[in-house]
């Protein structure tokens, strides 16, 4: 197997795909704060309703 030679190339995005990528980003990151708070608020109901059996 050869080894990959390294260069120095780089490979400039153009406006469409940036625009992409940011669009993409922000979906994924709005995702993730949807799937935390619903994780937060799923757990405070469980630990709501645990604590009103308990009687405390």
């Amino acid at each position: 197997m050869s080894e990959a030679e390294f260069t120095n190339e780089t490979v400039e995005l153009s406006t469409a795909q940036k625009k992409s990528r940011r669009a993409r980003n922000l979906a994924v990151a709005f995702c993730l704060i949807a799937f935390i708070l619903i994780l937060f608020f799923g757990t405070m109901a469980k630990m709501s309703s645990v604590m009103e059996a308990s009687g405390a």
